[in-house]
């Protein structure tokens, strides 16, 4: 999916940023958290609540993730009972996810692999889900595109959950402000209209939410309260004012397989 220039540039950075977090990151997730992404009743406002309600119930389902981090979402979903088949392109991402796993009890239903693509990671599989985090916008868009309805069961389902630019007023003020856990990779391109639309080709159903209007610029703050409240009135803003979608820097997606 990557050229190997691109590919050995994504490693490098994300490398960086997964090594620093060997000695900072969280390594057991609390139950609340557990809860939270179990329960999602807050899915109309946080976009990651969102993929998790969607994806629903996971039992007995093979779950793809793709550029799986430090395995936080890894860890989530075998706790809403899937069978996860991860992978990152990184090493240190790997190497902490597989730790964090263990120390949450749900080593055994993860297995993690260290791969710059699906068909590398695990050759021939097919799944009921595929799942990513704001993964795709590193990728080839035409690449990804072929490569997911191989990959899925008839039935199956892509749930993602990206940063998107759909005004050229809100990607130049993308660049102003820091971004959270790193910041941006030159290879990246978040989503627009026309690569959803490449996306969405050959799917049954597609299913698109947005989230991160004005709360875009949350990193900047560290009130939780204050957050949430940034969060609870886009909610209301783009559904009250639909045209206000077009300033959303997060979209949720869920395409169906036939």
């Amino acid at each position: 999916m990557l050229t190997i220039a691109r590919e050995q540039r994504e490693r490098e950075h994300f490398d960086s940023v997964y090594g620093d977090r060997l000695w900072k990151e969280p390594m057991y997730l609390p139950d609340d958290l557990r809860r939270r992404y179990k329960e999602c009743r807050d899915w109309k406002v946080y976009g990651k609540e969102c993929v998790f309600s969607l994806a629903g119930d996971l039992e007995g389902l093979d779950v793809l993730e793709m550029g799986c981090g430090c395995g936080t979402d890894s860890i989530l979903l075998a706790c809403n009972g899937a069978t996860v088949f991860a992978y990152d392109i990184s090493p240190q991402a790997i190497n902490l996810a597989r730790k964090r796993a263990k120390i949450n009890g749900v080593d055994d239903k993860i297995l993690f692999r260290v791969a710059s693509s699906p068909s590398q990671a695990f050759v021939d599989k097919k799944f009921d889900l595929i799942f990513g985090n704001a993964i795709l916008h590193h990728l080839d868009i035409d690449e990804v595109h072929k490569e997911l309805h191989c990959l899925l069961k008839p039935g199956g389902r892509c749930i993602f959950r990206e940063p998107v630019v759909f005004s050229p007023m809100m990607g130049k003020l993308r660049r102003c402000i820091p971004w959270y856990p790193s910041n941006p990779t030159e290879d990246e391109k978040p989503l627009t209209y026309q690569t959803i639309s490449l996306l969405s080709e050959g799917f049954d159903r597609v299913d698109i939410y947005y989230f991160e209007c004005i709360s875009r610029i949350w990193y900047l703050f560290r009130s939780n309260r204050f957050i949430d409240m940034l969060h609870r009135f886009d909610a209301w803003l783009m559904e009250r004012f639909p045209f206000m979608k077009r300033f959303a820097s997060v979209v949720v997606m869920q395409m169906v397989k036939g």
